[in-house]
């Protein structure tokens, strides 16, 4: 059973014992992390939410980007084809460089979001409970990284797919 209905059976048997017990006077319980942080869950979660959408929105960005860039390139890839580069050698060549620009943003973000982070924690007010206790940890570090590869692949196959998707005869 639950601390509250525990409390609920030991008030129940104090009022039988004892007159004097007023329903008015109530004993509740509360989670420890709802005293301590208070009900912070749909705040966060509508962070959660619009930091995705912004990921989403730069990915779309990004893969515009990556096709244009690549229609751009379309002559010097048509050349590599036609020296014997085949569609996958291509499309994996474009990948890499993906991959790099990748890598470099992500590791200016995390450098920025360092900074930013503790730009805020000294800027945010005192009252806000276990301020002295947000970090950017290694974990999110590495999830950032891990979700920045998985983003960069699949928002760079399908415009490195297009832009060798040719007719060589042409």
């Amino acid at each position: 059973p639950s601390a509250q209905q525990e409390l609920e059976a030991l008030y129940a048997g104090i009022a039988r014992t004892h007159e004097e017990v007023n329903d008015e006077w109530r004993l509740r319980v509360y989670p420890l992390v709802r005293q301590v942080v208070g009900d912070t869950r749909p705040v966060l979660l509508a962070f959660l939410g619009a930091a995705g959408l912004l990921l989403v929105i730069v990915c779309a960005n990004v893969a515009n980007l990556l096709l244009a860039r690549g229609l751009g390139r379309r002559q010097e890839l048509a050349v590599r084809a036609a020296l014997g580069a085949d569609r996958a050698r291509l499309v994996v060549g474009i990948l890499t460089e993906s991959l790099v620009l990748s890598f470099v943003a992500t590791a200016g973000a995390a450098v920025l979001s360092l900074g930013a982070t503790r730009a805020l924690v000294r800027l945010a007010p005192p009252e806000i409970p276990r301020l002295d206790e947000v970090v950017l940890d290694a974990r999110v570090l590495a999830f950032a990284a891990l979700l920045s590869v998985v983003a960069t692949a699949l928002f760079a196959v399908l415009p490195a797919l297009r832009v060798t998707a040719w007719n060589l005869a042409e």
